[in-house]
C-alpha cells in the first residue's frame, strides 16, 4: 500500500521514528481494521474542529458529498474522509477543510507527542486508549506545544488521564470526563473536555 501510495500519488511514509507505533499496535485485537488510521483521523478533526462544525452545519455539502450527519460519531468520520476525498479528487471542490500541506505539519506533532508518551511517559497505556490519546496530543499540541514543557507532576496527571476512568481523573484534575457513546454531540463534548482539562493540568 506504501509503495503504490507512492508511484501513484508521490506520498512518502510519514514517519520518521514508527518503532514505537508499530510495536503498540502488534498483535492487538484493537489493530484490526482501521483502528490505527482512525485514531489519525480524531486527531486532524480535533485539530480541523471549527472547520469540520461548518460542513456539518451545510446540508448542501452533505448532498454533495452523498453523507449525511445523523448526530453519530461514525457519520462525521464518513463526512469528513468523504470531503477530504471531493477536495482531493475535484479541483472544483468547495475547500471547507485543511489542506494537506496542514495536515503533514499536523502529523509531525502527532509523531512527537506520541513517541514522547509511548517510550518514556505513559509506557503501559494500551491501543484500546488510541481515541483518548489522539483527543489528549491535540489539545496538548494547542497547550503546551512540544512535550519537553510538561513538568514530572503534569506527565503524573496526564498518565492519569489516559489511564484512568472519568471518575479518577475528576479526582485527581477536578473536572469532568464525558463519555461519549456514540454519538457526536457527546463525542465533541470530550474533546472539549480533553482541551479543558490540558489547561487545567498546565496550571498545576
Amino acid at each position: 500500500m506504501i509503495e503504490a501510495a507512492g508511484e501513484k500519488y508521490d506520498l512518502k511514509y510519514p514517519w520518521k521514528d514508527s518503532s514505537a507505533w508499530t510495536q503498540w499496535w502488534a498483535d492487538s485485537a484493537h489493530a484490526i481494521g482501521q483502528a490505527a488510521s482512525q485514531m489519525f483521523l480524531y486527531y486532524v478533526i480535533c485539530r480541523d474542529l471549527e472547520n469540520l462544525q461548518k460542513l456539518l452545519g451545510s446540508e448542501q455539502a452533505q448532498r454533495n458529498l452523498q453523507v449525511k450527519y445523523d448526530r453519530s460519531t461514525v457519520s462525521v468520520l464518513d463526512i469528513y474522509t468523504a470531503q477530504l476525498q471531493q477536495e482531493d479528487q475535484h479541483s472544483t471542490a468547495a475547500k471547507i477543510l485543511a489542506d494537506i500541506d496542514t495536515v503533514h505539519k499536523w502529523f509531525a506533532g502527532f509523531e512527537r507527542w506520541f513517541n514522547e508518551i509511548k517510550t518514556a511517559n505513559v509506557p503501559r497505556i494500551a491501543p484500546n486508549s488510541a481515541t483518548k490519546i489522539a483527543l489528549f496530543i491535540a489539545a496538548a499540541v494547542e497547550v503546551w506545544k512540544t512535550p519537553n514543557k510538561l513538568t514530572e507532576d503534569q506527565w503524573e496527571l496526564v498518565q492519569v488521564l489516559l489511564t484512568q476512568g472519568p471518575g479518577k481523573i475528576n479526582d485527581a484534575i477536578g473536572l469532568p470526563y464525558p463519555i461519549a457513546k456514540g454519538k457526536w454531540p457527546g463525542q465533541k463534548k470530550q474533546i472539549e473536555a480533553t482541551l479543558d482539562i490540558c489547561r487545567a493540568i498546565c496550571k498545576k
